[in-house]
């Protein structure tokens, strides 16, 4: 849960459908203060004010809520690529690396170890079943961010997503 309106809704439509709902959410990236310490400062997606609001809709909804540190992984993963693409002359997209190492590796291991059955997202998706292993594909909602934080879903782990929409 991000503590925005897309997280929030989509538990609190998989509890109205009767899921057992928990509530996660990364602490990623954060700037030093003057001690060397990281506050969370301004970065929108985990701030102070979007943990409490996340924090807030997870106690309306009486669901657990749990938050993770995910600044090694997240540093280590994606700041490092796109730092090292940036200097080696490319234009890296560091949400992709994102979606593909903490979304997809490190948030839904932490959802597993949880005993969760899903991961649920608030992005929209539509999950094909093929012949080969599941994939997700674009839901077709204009001017949303559509398949980018799924591009990166692989068929095994798409059979533990649980999104908003799509067939």
């Amino acid at each position: 849960m991000s503590g925005g309106v897309d997280s929030s809704v989509a538990a609190a439509l998989l509890k109205q459908q009767g899921y057992d709902v928990v509530g996660l959410m990364m602490r990623l990236w954060g700037e030093p203060d003057a001690n060397g310490g990281t506050p969370y400062g301004h970065n929108r997606c985990c701030s102070p004010d979007a943990m409490a609001q996340a924090r807030r809709v997870a106690e309306l909804l009486d669901i657990p809520f749990y938050a993770f540190d995910a600044q090694t992984p997240f540093k280590s993963r994606v700041v490092d690529f796109f730092v090292e693409g940036y200097a080696a002359g490319v234009t890296p997209n560091p949400c992709l690396e994102c979606n593909r190492h903490i979304r997809w590796d490190f948030l839904l291991k932490k959802a597993l170890a949880l005993d969760a059955q899903y991961l649920a997202t608030g992005h929209y998706a539509r999950v094909r079943v093929l012949p080969h292993p599941p994939a997700p594909s674009p839901a077709g909602r204009d001017g949303d961010d559509g398949p980018l934080p799924m591009c990166k879903v692989d068929g095994d782990e798409a059979v533990n997503l649980h999104r908003r929409n799509g067939p």
